[in-house]
């Protein structure tokens, strides 16, 4: 796989790494190493499926997907946070057979609390919320939303922006590297 995308010169933007709640997730996670289970809850209804379109970013064979389109982001998070290991793993589909829907549970060789992670990718609900214990650690309607919408009112861009201006472009160093040992043992299990 980093072949292909090295040889196609793609770039993948983990943009959920340049948003202004990361670093205070990175610190409560590593300051927190108390064994109690966090839960990441993400439910929305893709730009897409709102428009009733069904291109690529729907089918999980051609890059789309909840895993390859959404999920990715937070997987990267998840690496950079020092998790490795995909302890289960549910997908959910439609009955168009395709991928809305998945949860997980992620662990690490680090002293870090196990990690489930759902998201709905269409959901009638907007949420994106971090639980520790039924306490609320982040809630937002999404991972965008404490980002700026001075760019044709999309809030996704001052990530982006972030992510071209920072070093980590490069798909082969060593943070990204993590990502994909990270997402191809998800691939693995599907």
């Amino acid at each position: 796989m980093i072949n292909i995308l090295n040889k196609n010169k793609n770039n993948i933007n983990y943009s959920l790494r340049y948003t202004k709640w990361f670093n205070s997730i990175y610190k409560y996670i590593h300051n927190n190493c108390n064994k109690v289970d966090i839960d990441i809850i993400w439910k929305f209804k893709g730009r897409h499926k709102k428009k009733r379109r069904q291109p690529w970013k729907t089918k999980h064979t051609e890059g789309g997907g909840v895993i390859n389109y959404y999920g990715i982001d937070l997987i990267a998070i998840l690496s950079d946070m020092g998790y490795s290991n995909v302890n289960k793993l549910n997908i959910f589909k439609q009955p168009t057979n395709k991928l809305n829907s998945w949860s997980s549970e992620f662990s690490s060789k680090k002293k870090l609390p196990k990690l489930n992670l759902y998201i709905d990718s269409y959901s009638n609900e907007n949420i994106f919320c971090w639980q520790q214990l039924n306490q609320n650690i982040i809630e937002l309607e999404s991972p965008f939303s404490l980002e700026s919408y001075k760019f044709n009112g999309d809030n996704r861009i001052p990530t982006t922006i972030k992510f071209l201006k920072d070093e980590y472009s490069d798909i082969l160093n060593l943070k990204n590297m993590k990502v994909l040992e990270l997402w191809s043992r998800i691939e693995s299990m599907i």
